[in-house]
This record gives structure tokens, C-alpha cells and sequence, in this order.
């Protein structure tokens, strides 16, 4: 299934899984009682590869960050949900009315304690 259709998206995905970590994945897994499966990627690491991405291509425009957004929150890997968070929070606080339905959908799917 193919989650990614956007450029953006596209190469921020790329850019996470090329640091992936098996090894720490199944950990992390556990620790978030299977709810989700993970890049194996720490949140320090996770935290400057996506600024360093960010530093690279920018903060994509809000017709492109939605797309962005709901394509990366399709992943299966929560890396991409944290992703897809920070860049809803590089494009400005607080939000505007035009992202209730997005925030409500992000906020009613795959929601867990580390993002709700």
C-alpha cells in the first residue's frame, strides 16, 4: 500500500528510513505495548534528522503541509507522526480554524498517550 504520493513527504520519508535501526525498533515497540511500529530511530536522533531535513527543503506551504502531514500520519513507523507533528508546529501557532478537521483526524487516529 503506498502511503506517500507528495515529493515532500516523499523525501522525508526517505530521509528517516535511511536511519533506521532494527536493533532498537522491536524495543521500542514494546515499550509502547505494541500499539505501533517503530523506524527504531531515538527521539534525540528522530529530532535533529528532522531539522536537519527541515534546514534543507523548509516548511512546505499549507496546501502541501496537509497533504504532508496525512501522508506521513499513514505510516505505520510513529517516527512519522512525530514527524508530521513538528511540521504542523513549524507552520504556526497557534492554528487556524481551516486545520480543525485535519487536528481532529490526527487527534482520533492512531492516537496514544505521546501524542494526544
Amino acid at each position: 500500500m503506498a502511503y506517500v504520493t507528495s515529493d515532500y513527504a516523499g523525501r522525508l520519508e526517505a530521509h528517516l528510513r535511511s536511519h533506521a535501526n532494527p536493533e532498537l525498533a522491536g524495543p521500542m515497540q514494546a515499550y509502547m505495548r505494541d500499539q505501533f511500529a517503530f523506524l527504531g530511530i531515538k527521539s534525540p536522533e528522530r529530532t535533529a534528522l528532522v531539522r536537519q531535513f527541515l534546514q534543507e527543503n523548509g516548511v512546505p506551504g499549507n496546501g502541501e503541509l496537509e497533504q504532508a502531514v496525512r501522508e506521513l500520519w499513514a505510516q505505520p513507523e510513529r517516527e512519522f507522526q512525530y514527524a508530521a507533528l513538528t511540521l504542523l508546529g513549524k507552520r504556526g501557532k497557534p492554528a487556524d480554524a481551516s486545520r480543525i478537521e485535519l487536528l481532529e483526524e490526527l487527534i482520533t487516529t492512531k492516537s496514544w498517550w505521546d501524542t494526544v
